[in-house]
């Protein structure tokens, strides 16, 4: 009797660690698989492939590990310090042993001249390039900022979370994406320069040049305190953009020189007439 309740307590012993041993083999992640998700097209196709290739070599460190004890964050940000051309928008466990790494494909969408360095970088502030000759830059907008970036090297973002040229960059052109014209035209793609330099002076001004070389100089107010309550505030910001769009949506191919949008009321008014 005492025998065969050992035989049954040894064959229970095995039976776990059998299982132990193999589910551990089946939770084990084996593969992990890149995914473009964002800023995706087939112009792009074969760019985002070595991209794909980047990001599963910088993942690769975290196979072999169990899925339920995978740490998501830390992954994304080994991506994201690793691959100057992809920004991690959601990593995703996806039972037994496999991890999908959605990303953004960072374009060259900016140039910051700082230090005597030409700063290239996507749309959301990650630096892709960075040059000491402005011929190397290409054809893409010119943004002169408020203050220095904090970043200077690939893979850093030209500006940490908070700052107001990055938030002010963001608005210009990911909230512009989604404003077209009449001819199907994103708005954020007839940028030539924005100049946020005076945008926190004491008198608050924005001055953006359009593709065509019409410009439009965007004069903001201070607040009862004298202080800048303008283009620091993000809704204010988008305020602007819409303004500028929509001016430049009827009126842009027919106007030339500068056109004043002033902020008055809450609101930003064009007080300037369009004039061929």
């Amino acid at each position: 009797m005492r025998n065969k309740r050992l035989i049954i307590l040894i064959s229970v012993l095995v039976g776990v660690v059998a299982l132990i041993v193999i589910m551990s083999a089946v939770f084990t992640v084996y593969n992990i698989e890149a995914r473009c998700v964002e800023n995706y097209t087939a112009a792009k196709e074969e760019e985002i492939a070595a991209v794909n290739a980047e990001v599963e070599t910088a993942a690769s460190s975290f196979k072999y590990g169990s899925i339920f004890l995978f740490d998501e964050d830390e992954l994304a940000s080994a991506v994201n310090s690793a691959v100057a051309r992809a920004e991690v928008l959601n990593v995703e466990c996806l039972f037994p042993n496999k991890v999908r790494v959605e990303y953004r494909y960072v374009d060259d969408d900016v140039c910051v001249f700082s230090g005597g360095k030409y700063l290239v970088a996507g749309s959301y502030g990650k630096i892709t390039r960075v040059s000491d000759r402005a011929e190397e830059v290409g054809d893409i907008i010119s943004v002169t900022p408020s203050s220095a970036p904090s970043g200077s090297a690939v893979g850093q973002y030209l500006y940490a979370d908070g700052a107001f040229d990055g938030m002010a960059i963001d608005v210009f052109l990911n909230y512009a994406e989604s404003l077209v014209n009449s001819d199907g035209k994103h708005f954020r793609s007839m940028y030539k320069s924005i100049d946020l330099s005076e945008a926190l002076s004491y008198m608050p001004k924005i001055t953006v040049v359009m593709e065509d070389g019409l410009t439009f100089e965007v004069n903001g107010s201070l607040n009862m305190a004298g202080e800048n309550s303008t283009f620091a505030d993000r809704g204010t910001l988008e305020k602007a953009v819409s303004a500028l769009a929509g001016f430049y949506a009827e009126h842009g191919p027919e106007t030339q020189g500068t056109v004043t949008v002033q902020y008055i009321g809450g609101e930003f008014v064009v007080s300037s007439n369009p004039s061929a």
